[in-house]
């Protein structure tokens, strides 16, 4: 069976204390660590890591289950001073519409923040907002045609006064 992405990380310690969950629930992974091609280039200068958690696709849903589970224990111990208390109703709302570019941490905290305004998400919502997301990650960039066009008209520009100038 393949294994494929499941997160990616630049915090090594962040893959590290995934890799200690899926060990401890039994859940087989691999981890690679992609680093940029310039670093070979320029030796001094270090580029982001990237540590990509991979796990086989029938295991999704268990890791799921398990980092929703140990986010909700957290959700008791966690103060007033954590920074998701100080965004708005909007930018929670953003959190629970885009819960692949935030952890499962604050996704669940968004939600009891939400909550705790009067304003109860319940998972047929959830469930939604996920579709949606999805249909619009799955759509492709929009052609930038003209940006192209102008990128080929200042090279010939640039090319034509650099003749000139030689």
């Amino acid at each position: 069976m393949e294994f494929i992405t499941y997160k990616k990380y630049y915090e090594q310690e962040r893959a590290d204390v995934l890799k200690q969950i899926l060990q401890e629930n039994n859940i087989e992974f691999q981890v690679e660590e992609e680093r940029e091609s310039l670093d070979t280039l320029y030796g001094d200068k270090h580029f982001p890591r990237q540590f990509s958690i991979k796990i086989k696709q029938e295991d999704f849903p268990k890791a799921d289950a398990v980092l929703k589970e140990l986010s909700l224990k957290e959700l008791a111990t966690v103060g007033k001073d954590h920074y998701l208390f100080e965004f708005s109703d909007e930018e929670l709302f953003e959190i629970i519409s885009k819960p692949d570019e935030w952890n499962e941490f604050d996704f669940e905290l968004a939600k009891k923040i939400l909550k705790d305004h009067g304003k109860e998400i319940n998972e047929d919502t959830v469930l939604l907002l996920k579709n949606k997301r999805l249909k619009e990650l799955a759509k492709p960039e929009d052609r930038q045609t003209t940006m192209v066009y102008a990128g080929y008209f200042f090279a010939l520009l640039g090319g034509a006064i650099g003749a000139f100038i030689g």
